[in-house]
């Protein structure tokens, strides 16, 4: 089952790139999703055997084989890794997981986002996140409470949900 998800996590990653146009510019993939699912599949297997100590290393690793084969335009996508602030929020949030019943991992994945961005270029255009811990609870609440009341119905309003939160929270400089 995850290799499934890791093989479509990154055809649906280039079929949406390949479908995205800015001011007539389209975006593109490149690069081979078997050998992606299986990088993902090893890093699983180390996280596992180090107790999740090096998911950050892992999730560094897996952004920068996306990265590198990501294109708008001609221009190549660059990514430079940097794992020294990951490697605290996650022994932190690690450790606070029990007790707050996962709830300190939002901060962890809020840091992970805000360091993918910040490694992140096409060319001179950088970006930059102000994701947080507190507002990915609030989303995952508020979806949950739409999903639960509607009975599934309200959906489309949790997509538009989850957009916004991604555009409010990317800077592109």
């Amino acid at each position: 089952i995850l290799c499934i998800i890791f093989y479509a996590q990154y055809s649906a990653l280039g079929y949406r790139l390949s479908r995205t146009s800015w001011r007539g510019i389209h975006g593109a993939l490149t690069g081979s999703a078997k050998s992606y699912t299986a990088l993902c599949m090893r890093r699983f297997l180390i996280n596992i055997i180090t107790c999740g100590f090096t998911i950050p290393k892992s999730d560094i690793i897996k952004q920068q084989a996306v990265t590198d084969n990501m294109y708008l335009g001609g221009q190549k996508a660059s990514f430079t890794p940097d794992i020294g602030t990951l490697k605290t929020i996650n022994i932190i949030t690690l450790l606070l997981a029990i007790p707050t019943v996962g709830v300190s991992r939002y901060w962890y994945m809020a840091a992970l986002r805000n360091q993918k961005l910040a490694n992140m270029s096409f060319g001179h255009i950088n970006f930059e996140g102000t994701f947080t811990g507190l507002k990915y609870i609030w989303l995952v609440l508020g979806n949950f409470l739409i999903l639960l009341c509607t009975l599934g119905v309200g959906m489309p309003f949790i997509i538009n949900r989850l957009i916004h939160f991604n555009t409010r929270n990317v800077r592109i400089m």
